[in-house]
C-alpha cells in the first residue's frame, strides 16, 4: 500500500487563512511581542494564540480586531496585512475594487 504525500487540494479561503496567520505572526514578532504576552492582553491561553497564528482554526472578524487591538496594528496595518493576504492567496481586485467602507 502506497501513500501520497502530496497535501489535499486546498480552496482559496484556505489559502486565505494561512496566509493571513503567517502575516499574523510576522506582524506580532515585528512587534516585538510573545504569543504569551498577546493571551494575557486577549484573556486567553497561549495554545489558542497559536492555533490563530498557525491557521489551525477560522478567525472571526472580532477575533481578528481584537487580537490586532492587543498586537498594537493602526488601521493601515490591518488593511495592508488583509490586502496581502488575499492577494497572496490568489484573489485579485474585487474587495478592493469599490470604494473605502465608510466605517
Amino acid at each position: 500500500m502506497s501513500f501520497s504525500h502530496e497535501p489535499a487540494p486546498t480552496s482559496s479561503a484556505d489559502s486565505f487563512g494561512r496566509e493571513l496567520a503567517a502575516w499574523m505572526t510576522a506582524m506580532r514578532e515585528a512587534k516585538g511581542l510573545s504569543q504569551e504576552s498577546v493571551a494575557v492582553q486577549l484573556g486567553k491561553d497561549q495554545p489558542q494564540v497559536s492555533r490563530l497564528e498557525r491557521g489551525q482554526r477560522r478567525i472571526s472578524l472580532r477575533e481578528f480586531l481584537e487580537w490586532a487591538d492587543a498586537v498594537g496594528l493602526t488601521w493601515d496595518e490591518i488593511e495592508a496585512g488583509v490586502r496581502h493576504a488575499w492577494e497572496a492567496s490568489g484573489h485579485r481586485g474585487s474587495i478592493w475594487s469599490g470604494p473605502a467602507p465608510n466605517w
